[in-house]
């Protein structure tokens, strides 16, 4: 997949570096056709399954320990989240200290929360790409400033270690 996106992307940038533009227009003034729109939709298509795949990976890690966690612990009661279903998992096999970075991963992909974004960007910043968005806000000052979004970016050792951290929290064969 990682190959798909790769050579997506690179036909992207030989098409637009080789000046050709074959857009067509409707009798309205409408585009119609355009290789250029055509490659960098394939782009987008194949950045997408990459990166959906990959969160796919890391939920399933995670949910893989915390259903393994409730079966070690009898923890399934509606407030037996993460922190005590670790803290009494912690009781029975050793826990990864890193196991918390995955839980904030987990909640930032399967909920998009703010929260879990903020705590996770505190712990490993390598997760993210910072991408500067093109509106100004104005500043408790007054002043406008410049409004800084992060976006979620993982790689395939993000994923691997995602895994290792998850193996590592639990019984060891």
């Amino acid at each position: 997949m990682e190959t798909a996106r790769q050579n997506a992307n690179e036909a992207h940038t030989r098409y637009l570096e080789s000046g050709e533009d074959d857009r067509e227009y409707d009798e309205e003034g409408v585009l119609i056709r355009s290789t250029a729109h055509e490659l960098d939709y394939e782009t987008l298509n194949a950045t997408l399954a990459v990166t959906v795949v990959r969160e796919a990976f890391v939920t399933s890690a995670f949910h893989y320990w915390e259903v393994s966690a409730r079966g070690w612990t009898g923890l399934n009661g509606q407030h037996d989240n993460f922190n005590p279903l670790c803290k009494a998992s912690a009781k029975c096999y050793a826990i990864s200290p890193q196991l918390i970075v995955i839980n904030h991963l987990n909640n930032t992909i399967k909920h998009n929360n703010a929260y879990h974004a903020r705590e996770l960007a505190k712990r490993h910043k390598g997760y993210f790409s910072r991408l500067p968005a093109s509106a100004m806000r104005k500043s408790s000052g007054g002043s406008d400033e410049e409004v800084w979004t992060w976006t979620l970016q993982l790689s395939d050792a993000h994923v691997e270690e995602a895994l290792e951290i998850v193996r590592a929290s639990g019984p060891q064969y």
